[in-house]
């Protein structure tokens, strides 16, 4: 047993048993087809190995198409360039931005508008970079400077990167947005705030800098409408993340001074402890608000701490209602249950009262193929719904038994076939100690080639997915490019 993220992989057979042909196969399939549910929407992602010079990236089939796909994928291409821009100075003069044409630190990130084709690099020190991409595909490009930092993110619209691409990139100094952030009585905020530049539109933000300790700040925005961002500065104090939307005008610096409400400052502390009652280290614990005492803004935002040693924490909260998640360290053989509760935070010194964490479940079951008889190598994940989403693997043996320990809880089952004789098949179920029966589905055939050129694209991870993005089905190529596998929509 492992520990794995919720993402499913399937290294499966080509050919299931029984199916000498392809021809056979399809038959096969065919007679099984009105009991199967049908796909609609298939979307196909190729991650070709490392040799390949290829990227990952996505190909859609036309509404219906499942047979004999030809996936093409697209060559890589390196854009490359440097980013320039202007050396702010943020307080001297709000009229003089400072020094030109200096070379700019900056993340660039370049997502395609549709699949997962995509790339993140930092530039080197003298602001070059190269960005590897596959070609002829829309992407949204953001150059986020970290330094100088106070410079506005550059967002480049979604576009074919070949007709559009500029290898000189200069980030425009931008409009002054200045002013001070200050309780509700003129007072600072306790503790440090930080302030970032949130493009509405795509949900790009800048880099955060520090707001001064008095509450005065200021960054700089191209003009339009943004959102300010003010959250506490290193996440370990009481201030709430805050959004504030301005607008910003062509060469007008703006003002805007902000009352972020009356924050009362809580130590909240306390202590975990096992399913063996034995004091819990390293257990997570994170603090989501569902109201705050005197903060007029929405609140949606979490902070987290971890236990010591001994199994005690200590965080500062504001004074609010809180939801508490406790997330017990990963144990590959099960670790105990997490757990969830609300807490009301109305005095300077808090007391949790002793957190008593669950055992986890035993797993004893049978896992049946499609056809009602119990079936070895099918590959079984439990992931938990919600917390960390945490999944614990197994797999049948010889009888189609399963034996595992999981945290009791909501969980999502999935079970891989170890062939093409069925489909990824899941359950939603709220405790694994009522299982349903673990029975393997049939789905649609899916089958084809990934082309590169022309050419085959060999031993290359290939995960169908439907509009959702959820999992139907994954393989690998075989030594030709081709694939074949059965899916069936997620419920």
């Amino acid at each position: 047993m492992s520990r794995a993220r919720p993402r499913s992989l399937l290294l499966a057979a080509l050919w299931g048993a029984g199916c000498s042909s392809a021809g056979d196969m399809a038959k096969a399939f065919d007679s099984a087809g009105d009991s199967a549910a049908r796909v609609r929407a298939l979307r196909v992602d190729v991650h070709p190995g490392g040799s390949s010079g290829l990227e990952a990236q996505s190909w859609q089939a036309e509404p219906g198409q499942t047979r004999d796909l030809e996936v093409e994928l697209s060559s890589t291409v390196v854009y490359g360039g440097r980013v320039t821009g202007f050396r702010v100075n943020p307080y001297a003069d709000i009229g003089v931005p400072g020094e030109a044409d200096v070379p700019v630190v900056a993340r660039i990130e370049a997502a395609a508008t549709q699949g997962i084709s995509g790339a993140r690099v930092l530039t080197a020190e003298d602001g070059t970079f190269s960005l590897p991409l596959p070609a002829d595909l829309e992407y949204l490009v953001a150059v986020i400077p970290e330094d100088p930092a106070r410079l506005p993110p550059l967002i480049l619209a979604a576009a074919d990167l070949a007709e559009t691409w500029t290898a000189e990139l200069q980030l425009d100094f931008g409009v002054p947005v200045y002013g001070r952030i200050l309780q509700a009585d003129d007072s600072p905020a306790p503790g440090s705030l930080s302030v970032a530049v949130l493009d509405p539109g795509t949900g790009i933000a800048g880099t955060p800098v520090a707001v001064d300790p008095d509450g005065y700040y200021q960054v700089r925005a191209t003009p339009g409408e943004i959102v300010l961002v003010f959250d506490d500065e290193d996440g370990t104090g009481p201030n709430p993340r805050v959004e504030v939307e301005v607008t910003v005008e062509e060469d007008t610096p703006l003002r805007r001074d902000v009352t972020i409400g009356s924050i009362s400052s809580a130590r909240v502390h306390g202590q975990v402890y096992d399913e063996a009652g034995r004091t819990l280290a390293d257990a997570e614990l994170r603090f989501r608000p569902v109201a705050l005492d005197g903060v007029p803004y929405p609140v949606d935002f979490s902070r987290s701490t971890e236990t010591d040693g001994s199994g005690v924490f200590n965080r500062d909260l504001a004074y609010g209602t809180w939801e508490v998640e406790v997330i017990p360290p990963f144990e590959a053989d099960g670790n105990a249950s997490p757990s969830r509760f609300t807490l009301e935070v109305s005095s300077s010194d808090v007391t949790v009262e002793d957190i008593n964490l669950t055992a986890p479940v035993s797993v004893d079951a049978t896992v049946y193929g499609a056809g009602g008889a119990p079936l070895s190598g099918v590959l079984v994940t439990f992931t938990e719904q919600g917390y960390s989403g945490w999944s614990w693997t197994t797999t049948s043996d010889s009888a189609g038994r399963i034996n595992l320990m999981v945290p009791n809880g909501p969980m999502t089952i999935t079970l891989t076939p170890p062939d093409t004789g069925a489909a990824i098949t899941r359950y939603s179920i709220e405790s694994p100690s009522a299982l349903p029966r673990l029975e393997l589905k049939r789905g649609q055939l899916v089958d084809g080639a990934v082309l590169s050129g022309g050419e085959p694209v060999p031993y290359a991870l290939v995960e169908l997915r439907d509009s959702q993005g959820a999992l139907l089905g994954a393989t690998l190529t075989d030594g030709g490019g081709g694939f074949s596998v059965q899916v069936r929509p997620a419920d």
